[in-house]
């Protein structure tokens, strides 16, 4: 009997995700939570730690930014990898509660057999085809009318998209839900403690 192929695994980088989008947003102390978290969620042996969080406790800012650049670059290509090995159909199961929760049961079934159709494609597979396709979606309005054959690519583009949108869109709108959930109590965090140190009370001389 051959042995079950394991699922991929993206929670185990998700951190990598969440850090890299609070570097986006210049949100230095959010993003050193996420690779500590990311530390913890790889299993990472204390004396290792230090390896993965490279210059990200430097006191040096433009160094510690630098470090968590690269720490989370890491978690971060591992996580788009895990993600994109996930069969569409396997998709469709990863997102069940999601399903069940917004969806009525005909919906589902509907929705069931819109990722069956590309059941077997694996979502990077599909994202590859979708980056080509973005390219000629995004020609303007104006080089469209100015031009019949960047209007019929354009156009070509959209129609080859709609195959593929409900799928990508849906994928991509429930998994930011769910790295959404991992941001919030971060960024409160963070925030608790950017205020408790700008309003730090000192202690009067020989008070505990």
């Amino acid at each position: 009997m051959a042995e079950e192929k394991k699922l991929p695994n993206p929670e185990r980088y998700r951190y990598g995700k969440v850090g890299y989008q609070f570097l986006q947003g210049k949100d230095i102390n959010s993003a050193g939570k996420c690779l500590e978290k990311l530390a913890l969620d790889m299993n990472v042996p204390e004396e290792n730690k230090p390896f993965l969080i490279w210059n990200a406790t430097s006191g040096d800012p433009k160094m510690r930014e630098y470090g968590l650049v690269k720490g989370l670059e890491i978690a971060l290509g591992k996580y788009e990898e895990e993600m994109g090995n996930f069969t569409i159909s396997q998709m469709f199961e990863r997102y069940s509660p999601e399903f069940d929760k917004y969806l009525v049961e005909e919906e589902k079934e509907k929705a069931k057999s819109v990722f069956e159709k590309l059941g077997d494609n694996t979502y990077a597979s599909i994202m590859k085809k979708v980056q080509v396709l973005n390219v000629d979606r995004a020609i303007s309005k104006e080089d469209r009318e100015s031009s019949k054959e960047l209007k019929e690519r354009a156009e070509k583009a959209e129609k080859e998209y709609s195959k593929y949108a409900d799928i990508v869109e849906t994928i991509q709108e429930f998994e930011g839900l769910r790295l959404g959930k991992l941001m919030n109590p971060i960024q409160e965090d963070s925030i608790k403690s950017n205020a408790k140190e700008r309003f730090k009370v000192e202690k009067k001389e020989g008070e505990k």
